[in-house]
């Protein structure tokens, strides 16, 4: 009874420290598009009006306090014309992810929430396009097909690293942000030999999507 009694208060205390302290989680879409030199604000703009050299992908960020914890992953199938007589297409699929932590200047998502952030992860890209075999059977190799796995067809891979700041725009349950990010750090893995993924140093993201607390 005493540590029942002893549980029920350390909970309770436990509700109220985190009630009374601002915690709100937000899911949205992300695109983002990349720079080789630091972009002008016509630059962004330019890239935003033609719409086609966006990258897309899906956002999630929690905040507790000032501080937040968040996700981003990016990513892209690509195709390229075939220098095969008997394929039309050469296939890529690309993928950047990384975990991220930030200080925000306002402790609630509502309304304006600049912030600045940083972040670390991965990116690579895999060969998609099928290969033909000695039995001159067709098939993709890299899900596996004809006693290969899918390390023979890893191209670029990459451990990445970047620092940003950016602006949220809260209205309700809905949120849209933009951030400029700088990537310093792309480098292969230790005691592998793949070629780093060629992600451009400078990336503007635009997203949008919901908020869940206050």
């Amino acid at each position: 009874m005493k540590k029942l009694l002893i549980f029920l208060v350390l909970s309770g205390g436990i509700a109220v420290s985190v009630s009374a302290v601002s915690t709100t989680a937000r899911f949205g879409a992300i695109l983002g598009v990349g720079f080789v030199n630091s972009p002008s604000i016509s630059d962004i703009i330019s890239e935003i009006d033609k719409g086609i050299n966006f990258r897309p992908g899906f956002e999630f960020a929690m905040k507790i306090d000032r501080i937040g914890f968040g996700l981003n992953s990016f990513i892209m199938f690509n195709r390229t014309k075939s220098s095969n007589s008997e394929l039309l297409w050469d296939w890529t699929f690309d993928w950047i992810g990384t975990l991220n932590v930030g200080y925000h200047l306002a402790r609630t998502w509502y309304f304006l929430d600049p912030f600045i952030e940083a972040g670390f992860g991965a990116a690579g890209r895999v060969d998609l396009t099928p290969q033909q075999d000695n039995s001159d059977e067709w098939g993709y190799i890299g899900a596996g097909y004809y006693g290969y796995d899918s390390y023979n067809r890893l191209l670029n891979l990459s451990l990445i690293g970047y620092i940003a700041a950016g602006l949220s725009l809260r209205i309700d349950m809905l949120y849209v942000s933009g951030k400029l990010s700088y990537w310093p750090l792309n480098t292969p893995p230790p005691a592998t030999q793949y070629m780093p993924y060629p992600i451009k140093q400078f990336q503007f993201a635009i997203s949008a999507g919901f908020v869940i607390g206050r």
